[in-house]
């Protein structure tokens, strides 16, 4: 059960984590042996877009948490930078575009399986003392925490 010092703990540490995973994220990395640097979000649209057919932005932008509008620029410069690109179906709708993955693209999505890796060692290192069933509990409470309302419905009240 949950007490008020408790919560205030969780509160500041989940505070903590969330400011330190948006610093992470918002700088971006080197994935292959490309000038270009991407972000946290344009490798989770490539690995999405290299493992579906159904990757049109509504689409993307559902299964990754944003909006369509920030799929747009994320896919306009995959396109430009030559990491995706896109072709019209034909057969079916003239208007409805399939977004494809280059070499160049794979190339990158190659170098952030490496980095993923490297991550698992890192993890296996750091956190030897916990057991599968320590991190899948962990897991289990970050899905938790990520289908968390309150704040959401107090906007409502």
């Amino acid at each position: 059960m949950f007490t008020y010092k408790l919560t205030t703990q969780l509160y500041n540490n989940l505070l903590i984590t969330v400011r330190k995973f948006n610093e992470f994220r918002k700088k971006p990395k080197q994935f292959g042996t490309f000038k270009e640097k991407l972000y946290t979000t344009d490798i989770q649209l490539l690995r999405h877009i290299n493992v579906t057919e159904e990757n049109g932005t509504s689409a993307l932008a559902e299964i990754l948490g944003i909006t369509p509008s920030a799929v747009s620029q994320i896919i306009k410069r995959l396109k430009k930078t030559k990491y995706i690109t896109k072709k019209h179906d034909i057969d079916a709708d003239s208007r409805r575009v399939q977004f494809i993955i280059t070499n160049k693209g794979k190339e990158a999505l190659q170098g952030f399986e490496l980095h993923m890796q490297n991550l698992t060692e890192y993890l296996n290192i750091k956190y030897v003392d916990y057991s599968q069933n320590d991190i899948e509990n962990f897991i289990e409470m970050l899905n938790i925490f990520n289908s968390f309302n309150y704040f959401k419905e107090k906007e409502l009240e």
